[in-house]
């Protein structure tokens, strides 16, 4: 039964995504968001997404988180929608849909002649992160959590596979590739704002969040420049992406690295609170 459910879901996205396709990119970015407006809020996960924003902000009026709510939901759906699009933003196309600041932290931390581990979170369309580093350096070797879908999370890793040098998926098979990326000084992408069970505790918005340690341990053991970057939808299919300074981790423990990183991704989605994804448990029950 899992099985069939699986290849009928493969069936609805596939289609799906060859109609996005088919339409362009600013057909397909309205479209995504249109359907994820009025699908979002009848899943399992708004109601997660209410109880974080509640948690990050206490002092929220319901109107604002119902707002938030709406406008999260536009930025996953069109994010979805803009997947089959994204070896498009190359040249004079990336350049009139993105807008790069702070390259100049990316390409000194590349001129040091270390390796580079980027790092951010799911902010705006995260997926425009490594297409940019790949148009303004070279392709980095992406970390990714697998869809539980495996029909359809190889269809997503084709569309990603163009953007990246390599796929690597979180857990223990990720560790042989990283260090020998890292190792050859090249540049790793990671995602840290998701929780992992048998992480560190890390504070984010006042609460303790299981967080992996590995961009830390990883950052120490290599000698890697740390450069925090996101990305922020500006309007349908227009976006900036920050570039950080460089982050010094000599002598941090794992833990004042990633506390530093978290408060940095606090500010950000202070910032642009409905940008973020706030469907994923991310801190344990109260």
């Amino acid at each position: 039964m899992k099985k069939l459910r699986y290849v009928g879901e493969f069936i609805f996205v596939y289609v799906l995504f060859i109609l996005f396709k088919t339409i362009g990119i600013e057909a397909s970015s309205y479209m995504g968001g249109l359907l994820a407006r009025k699908i979002g809020p009848f899943l399992k996960v708004n109601k997660t997404a209410r109880q974080n924003i509640t948690l990050a902000f206490p002092h929220m009026s319901e109107k604002n988180i119902d707002i938030t709510i709406n406008n999260m939901w536009d930025n996953l759906g069109r994010t979805v929608a803009e997947l089959p699009h994204l070896s498009k933003y190359t040249g004079e196309r990336f350049k009139h849909h993105i807008d790069v600041y702070g390259q100049e932290h990316l390409q000194n931390a590349i001129d040091r002649g270390k390796s580079v581990i980027i790092v951010s979170g799911h902010f705006g369309n995260w997926e425009i992160g490594p297409r940019s580093v790949a148009e303004l350096t070279y392709p980095m070797v992406c970390v990714y959590r697998k869809a539980n879908n495996p029909y359809v999370n190889k269809l997503i890793q084709e569309y990603r596979s163009t953007s990246c040098k390599a796929m690597v998926s979180k857990g223990k098979n990720a560790i042989k590739p990283l260090l020998e990326e890292l190792k050859n000084n090249g540049i790793v992408g990671m995602l840290v704002d998701q929780k992992m069970n048998n992480g560190i505790a890390v504070p984010f918005f006042g609460r303790d969040a299981m967080t992996a340690p590995a961009v830390a341990e990883l950052a120490t053991k290599f000698n890697s420049t740390i450069i925090p970057a996101h990305v922020i939808r500006t309007k349908g299919t227009h976006y900036e992406l920050h570039f950080e300074p460089a982050m010094d981790v000599d002598e941090k423990t794992p833990l004042e690295t990633l506390t530093k990183i978290h408060t940095m991704f606090e500010s950000w989605i202070k910032e642009n609170p409905s940008q973020w994804f706030w469907v994923h448990k991310r801190w344990p029950k109260q």
